[in-house]
């Protein structure tokens, strides 16, 4: 459960990226399902409230691990997303997941585990529709530690609820 904790704080900071000016009427978030297909994929459920006037959609997400400064595998969302204007609303995720290496993805698993984040890096690219407006966000090897302080979520929250 610890890895699938963190894939909704990343999925989280995704989120709260491409909201720009709406972010603040994002959330609070919370975890409701986590499902792993094996080394291939990844189904995520949440629940996430939207105050905002706009209906957000997200129109394509990948995230890049990597570990050492060394890309370790990918998280693609396989369908697009839709957050409805001012309610609580269910989202269920595919991500399809690739790695090149299963041993240096195991090593990364192992290490998030262990909540040893020092040699972790992500990367994204996000495309997000709030009203007529659309934009693509994106930024290669940011630091785990820096991702997440921006956005102050906890990784490992008593209940299930990332805010």
């Amino acid at each position: 459960m610890k890895a699938a904790r963190l894939f909704a704080c990343l999925l989280l900071g995704l989120l709260l990226v491409s909201c720009s000016g709406a972010a603040r009427k994002v959330g609070p978030v919370r975890l409701t399902e986590f499902e792993r297909h094996g080394w291939s994929g990844a189904d995520v459920s949440l629940e996430i409230g939207n105050a905002s006037a706009h209906r957000l959609r997200i129109l394509s997400a990948e995230l890049t691990f990597f570990y050492d400064s060394t890309a370790v595998g990918t998280a693609t969302l396989t369908r697009k997303l839709t957050i409805e204007k001012r309610s609580l609303n269910r989202l269920h995720s595919r991500w399809q997941l690739r790695t090149e290496d299963p041993a240096a993805a195991y090593t990364l698993q192992k290490r998030i585990e262990e909540r040893r984040y020092d040699r972790f890096a992500l990367g994204y690219r996000l495309t997000v529709r709030a009203g007529l407006a659309k934009k693509t966000f994106s930024q290669q090897m940011v630091p785990l530690s820096e991702f997440l302080s921006t956005f102050e979520p906890s990784i490992y929250p008593e209940d299930e609820t990332i805010r």
